[in-house]
């Protein structure tokens, strides 16, 4: 496992993810959030919980 996994698992947690969504909405970094199927890839529920379409293609 690589070390950043390591250090950054804590970050990593459902409830830490949200709050700090949260925190960056309030500083108008993030988006209001994009519904997304609980059953999406991590990367796109990730995505969603910053406010951006997972599901965008170029």
């Amino acid at each position: 496992m690589a070390e950043w996994c390591t250090t950054c698992r804590p970050l990593a947690a459902p409830g830490r993810r949200a709050a700090t969504a949260e925190q960056a909405r309030e500083m108008k970094i993030f988006g209001p959030e994009v519904p997304c199927s609980a059953e999406a890839p991590p990367l796109d529920r990730l995505v969603a919980l910053t406010g951006r379409d997972p599901g965008w293609r170029s």
